[in-house]
């Protein structure tokens, strides 16, 4: 589960004689978030040498990996993919075959497009009902007592209401990820007015020095924004 592109092809040594020496005969996973060409593109190299490749790009940040509840969304030959299902279950409470290579990290984008722009909105709605003077412990108890009430809403306004940034999902990763949705729709031709917004967000948070802290830190971002915001008196 390597950071990026460029570090999975430095460690494979893709691109000299050392890859197909270390991928012959081996089943490559590998658990990032990329590109889905880029994906693919592995897939084929990773073949044409020899190996076998599943990608499983996983949903989930600090507290469900420690709990070994992940869910992996796995790319590949169905044969392969079903041998490597096993040596994930300590790591991941679901294993989703998604179809080939590059089908993986597909979801891990639709997945991932609907958590950045949730969590963006949930700041939003905090920030919302703390400028408004309301109690915030009242505001998560009535959230979570209804139908938008979830592991994220339980988890993120304590932290979103106490200024807690303590590492879950990094808000730097967090801005990657709507940078490569937004990649991957604009070759689709598909348009994301929510994620895009959403990004300018998480990328103004990084901005202000908030890249190793929690994703919830987007939360200073809106406050920026208020704070700078023309007196409408």
């Amino acid at each position: 589960m390597l950071l990026d592109e460029t570090v999975t092809d430095t460690v494979l040594g893709r691109g000299g004689p050392a890859f197909g020496k270390l991928v012959a005969d081996r089943t490559l996973v590998s658990m990032g978030s990329t590109a889905p060409e880029y994906a693919r593109g592995l897939a084929a190299d990773v073949q044409a040498a020899g190996g076998r490749f599943v990608e499983a790009p996983v949903s989930g940040s600090r507290r469900p990996a420690e709990a070994g509840e992940l869910v992996a969304m796995l790319g590949g030959d169905p044969d392969t993919v079903a041998e490597v299902r096993p040596l994930l279950a300590p790591m991941c409470r679901e294993t989703v075959h998604c179809g080939p290579a590059g089908s993986g990290v597909l979801m891990k984008l639709a997945v991932n497009l609907y958590q950045d722009t949730t969590i963006a909105a949930l700041a939003e709605s905090v920030h919302f009902a703390q400028r408004q003077g309301l109690d915030l412990d009242t505001f998560r108890a009535v959230v979570d007592s209804g139908q938008l009430g979830s592991g994220v809403t339980r988890v993120k306004i304590p932290m979103l209401a106490a200024h807690d940034f303590t590492v879950q999902a990094a808000t730097a990763d967090a801005y990657a990820n709507t940078r490569l949705i937004a990649d991957a729709a604009r070759a689709a031709g598909i348009a994301t007015p929510l994620l895009d917004l959403s990004s300018d967000l998480y990328g103004e948070s990084v901005r202000l020095g908030n890249g190793r802290l929690d994703m919830s830190s987007v939360l200073t971002a809106i406050e920026s924004r208020t704070d700078t915001a023309p007196d409408p008196s």
